[in-house]
């Protein structure tokens, strides 16, 4: 995402943001980060132990057909 494609910038410094810093809609450009099957079924192990996120048998049953990741792995 370049600039031109930003939709909000933080006004507040990162030591100093609240929910209210935010806007509705608004995107920004974290990076992105590669995860293995194993550090995935690891992570979600601990944090969000579904069928979809840890075993790959019944993820293929699932709305996905495969394992995927789950929502957690996104929060910093």
């Amino acid at each position: 995402m370049n600039d031109d494609q930003r939709t909000d910038t933080f006004t507040a410094p990162i030591d100093d943001r609240y929910f209210d810093n935010c806007t509705a809609g608004a995107t920004h450009e974290y990076g992105s980060v590669t995860g293995t099957q194993d550090e995935i079924v690891d992570f979600s192990s601990r944090y969000d132990p579904q069928s979809v996120h840890v075993d790959p048998v019944a993820a293929e049953r699932g709305p996905f057909g495969r394992p995927v990741a789950g929502g957690w792995h996104t929060s910093p």
